[in-house]
């Protein structure tokens, strides 16, 4: 199955890209996804979305640390640093 990973701010700078399309198989855990994700992207890329400060939402549903979300065909997963503002 077929989930889209998004990118933002900064994360889409060290990924070089907005989106991915991640085929992932069934019943896959957000785990999953990040190893599918690291057999596509480079270290340095990893190491950046794996950051303690990052934040994970599935469908636009932030998903806290320790937290299991089974995904399902067509969830959107977004990857966000910290906000700042100034």
């Amino acid at each position: 199955m077929k989930v889209r990973a998004f990118f933002f701010a900064s994360l889409r700078e060290a990924v070089e890209t907005d989106v991915l399309d991640v085929d992932v198989g069934d019943g896959a855990s957000l785990i999953d996804l990040r190893r599918c994700l690291a057999a596509r992207l480079r270290e340095d890329q990893m190491a950046a979305l794996d950051a303690a400060d990052v934040r994970v939402a599935v469908n636009h549903r932030l998903v806290h640390d320790g937290e299991a979300s089974v995904l399902a065909a067509g969830d959107e997963i977004a990857f966000m640093p910290p906000v700042t503002g100034g």
